[in-house]
C-alpha cells in the first residue's frame, strides 16, 4: 500500500509539473546571486512562448519565377517564417556526447545505422519538410513544377549552394546520387530498390527533373515526397562509384551542403564538427535562427544518461536527456539543479513511431514454433512495466507503426492490440509444443531434454526492476530468460543472424513501407531487412502488393493496415513503449526559443539543425555565482504543451 501512494503522489506531482508552464523551487535558506541577463532572457521566453511562430510553409505559385529551358511550366515555391528567436547568439561550442564511437563514417552499405545516419547524412534535401505540419520548405532547390505526366517534378536549385569544400552544388550531383545509391557497390540493398524508383535528368546547371518511375496516382504531396532526395558529391568520387566502397570509404566522410562538417576524431575522445565558413543555407528566413555554433563537440560517454549526468555535472557537457522517470526525479534533487545552475527542460511532441520492442529470430529454434512465440508474449507483462517509475513517462506501444499519417490519412490500424498478459494462456500453448516437463528449479523441458532458454539481447540498457520483473513473470510459466546487454556489436550480432530475441528499434517513414522488413527474399540477407528471417507465402503477397501499388493513397493505407494486422497474427514482434515526451537537463547558459521545440520534433537540442544557443553572458554570471556559493533559481520549463494530442 505504501509503495501504491508514493506511486500516485508522484504522478499527481508530474501532473502539476505538467500543467505549469514554469515551475520554480526557491530552497529557504539559500543565498541568491542576481542576473539581470537570466532575468531579461527568461521574461522575453516566456513572451515567445505565449505567441509561438507560425511553422506553416503552404506553398504558391511564384508568377516572377522561370526557367529558360521550361518556358510554359508554372512555379511553386514556399516562404516559411523566421522560426529563431530574436535573443539568439552565434558563436561558441556546443559540448554534447554519444554513447559509443560511429562504427562507420557511412550513412549506408554495411554497419550503418541512426548514429552515422545523424552525423553524416547531413546534405540538404531538395526540400526540406517542416516538422510541425510537414509541409514542404526550399532547401537545396528554391522552386518546383509539376509536369502533366503526374510523375515528375522539375526542381529549380540554389545556384548559392555549396559543398563544404568549398565546390558548387550543382545538377550533376543529383544526377550522379541516384546512380550511387543504385550501385550495387555501395551494398545496400535497401537504398538499391529505393533509388530504382527514380530517374533524374539534367535539365541545366541548376535544374533537374525527377519521375518518379512505379504507376501511382500521386497528389502533387505524394509526389515531392517521393522525389525529395538529397545529393551526392559527384566531384568528390571523380564520378563513379569505387568497386570497394565500403570497405575504403568506412572512415572517410564525404563533403556535405549541410552546416557542419568533420574537423577531427579520435576512436577514444569522440569528434568535432566546426561549422561551414559563410554557410550558404543562411539566406533562408526558416535557417537563419538555426544552426547556431561554430564547433559541435562529441564526447564519448559509454552507458546510458546516468552515466552521462556524471559529466554534466562537471561542465563537461552542456545536455543530457534523461531517458525515464526514475532519473527525472533524480535530476530533481541534484544540487546543480536545485541550486539553479542546471535548467530540466520538458518537450511533448506528436511521435513517428515504427518498431521498436523484442524482434523474434523465427530461424532459431524453438522460436520457430509460433505457439512458442505466442507463450512468451502471453508470459511477459509489458502493461504492468507501464505501473512502475519507469513506466510514468512512457507509452504502450500496440503496433509495427504508429503516427503514420500523410494528407489526413492513417497508416495504421489503431484497434490492433498486441496477446495480452496470461500466464494461463501460456502454459497451456508451451504444454502444447511439447515443453510439458519441469527441471528442479521449475524450467521446461521437452522430450528431448532440452531447457526453454531464451536470450534476449539489447544495446540500450533497460532498468534492472524492469528485466527483473520480466525474468520472474517469464518464469512462472517456466520459461528461463537471459539478458546480454552490449554497448558494442549487437547491432552487428542483428545482421548475423546471431540472436534469438532482440530489443531494438528500427527507423520508419511517414508512409511505411514493410517489404524490407517482412518479405522472405530478405530472409537471409547480412543486413537488417528481415531481421525476423521470417518466411510467409500470405504475408509476401500482401507486401509484393503493397510495394508495387499504383492505387489512391486511401486504398493503400488500408493494404497497409491488413499487413500490419498479418504481422500481428503472426507474433514474432512484441511492441514495447514509446514516449511521446522528451525531458533535458541542460546548463542555464544553453538557451532555447519560447516554442521550445515544434510538433513533431522529437530532439530539440540536435545541435546541427536546432535553433538554440549558448550565451557567453549567462556563462559567465553562473561562474560567478559558484564561484560565490550562491544560488539561482531552480527552473524546470514546460513550453510546447499546445502539441499534446488529448
Amino acid at each position: 500500500m505504501k509503495n501504491y501512494s508514493k506511486f500516485t503522489l508522484i504522478f499527481l506531482f508530474i501532473l502539476f509539473i505538467a500543467s505549469c508552464d514554469f515551475y520554480e523551487k526557491v530552497p529557504e535558506d539559500a543565498d541568491f546571486y542576481f542576473s539581470e541577463v537570466i532575468e531579461n532572457y527568461e521574461k522575453q521566453m516566456q513572451k515567445e512562448a505565449e505567441n509561438p511562430p507560425d511553422f506553416s510553409a503552404p506553398m504558391f505559385i511564384d508568377e516572377g519565377y522561370s526557367v529558360d529551358e521550361l518556358p510554359d511550366f508554372v512555379w511553386y515555391t514556399s516562404k516559411p517564417a523566421n522560426f529563431g528567436s530574436p535573443q539568439a547568439k552565434q558563436g561558441g561550442t556546443f559540448y554534447t556526447h554519444i554513447s559509443d564511437f560511429p562504427a562507420t563514417f557511412r550513412y549506408c552499405g554495411p554497419n550503418s545505422d541512426n548514429v552515422s545516419k545523424n552525423l553524416f547524412w547531413t546534405q540538404m534535401p531538395l526540400l526540406d519538410v517542416s516538422l510541425d505540419d510537414y509541409s514542404f520548405m526550399p532547401s537545396a532547390a528554391t522552386h518546383w513544377a509539376f509536369a502533366k505526366d503526374n510523375k515528375t517534378v522539375y526542381y529549380s536549385l540554389n545556384k548559392n549552394m555549396l559543398w563544404s569544400d568549398g565546390t558548387k552544388c550543382t545538377a550533376d550531383d543529383f544526377v550522379f546520387a541516384v546512380n550511387f545509391f543504385m550501385s550495387k557497390n555501395i551494398v545496400d540493398p535497401w537504398m538499391n530498390d529505393e533509388y530504382a524508383k527514380l530517374k533524374v535528368k539534367k535539365i541545366n546547371k541548376y535544374c533537374i527533373a525527377v519521375t518518379y518511375l512505379p504507376a501511382k496516382n500521386f497528389s502533387q504531396t505524394e509526389l515531392l515526397n517521393a522525389t525529395n532526395f538529397r545529393p551526392v558529391a559527384k566531384h568528390f568520387y571523380k564520378g563513379i562509384v569505387p568497386a570497394n566502397w565500403a570497405v575504403d570509404y568506412n572512415r572517410i566522410p564525404e563533403p556535405t551542403t549541410g552546416p557542419y562538417a568533420l574537423d577531427k576524431f579520435d576512436d577514444t575522445n569522440g569528434l568535432i564538427f566546426k561549422k561551414v565558413k559563410n554557410w550558404w543555407g543562411h539566406e533562408y528566413d526558416h535557417y537563419k535562427g538555426m544552426a547556431n555554433y561554430d564547433q559541435i563537440n562529441y564526447l564519448i560517454i559509454v552507458g546510458n544518461a546516468q552515466n552521462a549526468i556524471k559529466y554534466l555535472k562537471t561542465a563537461q557537457i552542456d545536455c543530457v536527456y534523461l531517458e525515464d522517470s526514475n532519473q527525472w526525479f533524480k535530476a530533481l534533487e541534484e544540487d546543480c539543479v536545485t541550486q539553479g545552475f542546471i535548467n530540466i527542460w520538458s518537450g511533448h511532441y506528436q511521435r513517428l513511431q515504427g518498431m521498436k520492442g523484442f524482434f523474434f529470430n523465427v530461424k532459431k529454434k524453438p522460436l520457430n514454433d509460433i505457439r512458442i512465440r505466442k507463450a512468451v508474449i502471453h508470459s511477459l507483462n509489458l502493461d504492468g512495466a507501464l505501473n512502475t517509475a519507469f513506466g510514468l513517462n512512457q507509452k504502450r506501444l500496440k503496433n509495427i507503426g504508429r503516427g503514420q499519417i500523410i494528407a489526413g490519412i492513417s497508416f495504421n490500424d489503431n484497434t490492433i492490440q498486441p496477446l495480452e498478459f496470461d500466464i494461463e494462456k501460456a502454459n497451456k500453448l508451451l504444454n502444447e509444443a511439447g515443453y510439458n516437463r519441469f527441471d528442479r528449479n521449475g524450467i521446461r523441458i521437452n522430450s528431448e531434454g532440452k531447457k526453454l532458454e531464451l536470450e534476449i539481447l539489447f544495446a540500450r540498457k533497460l532498468p534492472k526492476d524492469i528485466l527483473g520483473l520480466f525474468y520472474s513473470q517469464a518464469k512462472l510459466a517456466g520459461i528461463e530468460l537471459k539478458f546480454r546487454y552490449m554497448r558494442d556489436g549487437a547491432i552487428e550480432r542483428v545482421m548475423n543472424d546471431k540472436f534469438q530475441i532482440w530489443y531494438g528499434e528500427l527507423m520508419s517513414n511517414r508512409i511505411p513501407n514493410h517489404y524490407y522488413d517482412f518479405h522472405s527474399k530478405f530472409a537471409d540477407t547480412e543486413d537488417l531487412c528481415n531481421v525476423f528471417g521470417l518466411r510467409n507465402t500470405e504475408l509476401d503477397e500482401l507486401l509484393e502488393q503493397y510495394n508495387n501499388f499504383t492505387g489512391s493513397l486511401s486504398k493503400q493505407a488500408e493494404l497497409n493496415k491488413e499487413i500490419e494486422r498479418a504481422v500481428n497474427s503472426l507474433a514474432v514482434f512484441i511492441p514495447a513503449f514509446y514516449t511521446d515526451t522528451q525531458n533535458l537537463m541542460a546548463w542555464k547558459w544553453v538557451c532555447f526559443p519560447g516554442w521550445l521545440n515544434r510538433r513533431h520534433e522529437r530532439f530539440f537540442s540536435e545541435p546541427m539543425f536546432g535553433y538554440f544557443w549558448s550565451d557567453e553572458a549567462i556563462y559567465e554570471d553562473i561562474k560567478k555565482a559558484r564561484t560565490e556559493k550562491k544560488h539561482i533559481k531552480m527552473s524546470i520549463w514546460n513550453l510546447s504543451e499546445r502539441n499534446v494530442l488529448e
